[in-house]
């Protein structure tokens, strides 16, 4: 775990999520760049960003090296965003719970979800799991299990 995020707080996660709309601005324009691709918060955009993460990452190890940090936190803000509006959910980030699977990671939640989604997780999953379609995939479940409930 790096040392910045064994110091988080709740300040932190605050100004975190305020920054939040330049950082989703700043990886539209990073992945218009570098893939042509105009992303529009759609579903089908997580298969954009995913393709585009197994083009550029071996493995996730690739994508979690220090001078990737940013690029990984502009990532994960915006998939958590297409999963939030999906979802109806909000950013909530556990700081206290220690023995938490998603300690210290920003997650998706609502009163609905039995379990949170932390995009961090996702993101990087998908680079292992090749797939393609994995955190689509993931949020459509999502939304079919709250449907069922």
């Amino acid at each position: 775990m790096s040392e910045q995020r064994l110091k988080l707080t709740r300040d932190d996660f605050e100004e975190w999520l305020f920054s939040l709309p330049d950082k989703q601005q700043e990886f539209r324009t990073l992945f218009l760049d570098k893939t042509g691709i105009k992303l529009d918060y759609s579903i089908s955009a997580l298969d954009d960003i995913e393709a585009w993460l197994l083009a550029s990452f071996e493995k996730k190890e690739d994508l979690l090296k220090e001078d990737n940090k940013h690029l990984l936190d502009l990532i994960v803000g915006y998939v958590g965003e297409i999963f939030r509006e999906n979802l109806n959910a909000k950013w909530g980030i556990d700081l206290e719970n220690e023995k938490n699977a998603y300690f210290r990671l920003p997650i998706i939640m609502n009163d609905q979800m039995s379990v949170p989604v932390a995009p961090h997780t996702l993101v990087t999953a998908s680079i292992g799991r090749k797939k393609g379609n994995f955190i689509s995939t993931v949020l459509k479940n999502t939304i079919k299990n709250l449907n069922n409930h």
